[in-house]
């Protein structure tokens, strides 16, 4: 949890070769890239973004609650592109929340799990 006047983040730094898959579970994330893309996600919505032939880019995590914690959980995976999609053009792609498949199973105690598909 983040405390403060100061907003945390990840300031501009360059990507080059491979994806980033941000899952964000709860709070915010502000995205900005050197291709002038931004935007702002969070709970439970998931980005795809493609670096290739490289881009610079920030994360920034808002301070929006004055009055309480501002938690952030979120994971992020680590792709390496092979070396044919090394320099492809850099993009990014959102999965909304309302749009990410949840595939509920048993297991054989009959236990529930609920899986967010946000890769096939």
């Amino acid at each position: 949890m983040y405390h403060g006047q100061r907003v945390p983040d990840f300031p501009a730094h360059p990507h080059r070769g491979f994806e980033t898959i941000t899952v964000v579970n709860q709070g915010i994330v502000d995205h900005a890239d050197s291709n002038g893309v931004a935007g702002r996600y969070g709970g439970d919505d998931t980005q795809w973004m493609t670096a290739g032939k490289g881009l610079q880019h920030s994360e920034m995590f808002p301070l929006l609650k004055t009055d309480q914690g501002n938690p952030l959980v979120l994971f992020q995976i680590w792709i390496n592109l092979p070396a044919q999609n090394k320099l492809v053009e850099p993009g990014y792609t959102m999965l909304w929340r309302e749009d990410i498949p949840i595939v509920e199973v048993k297991d054989p105690n009959n236990r529930e799990s609920r899986i967010q598909v946000v890769t096939g």
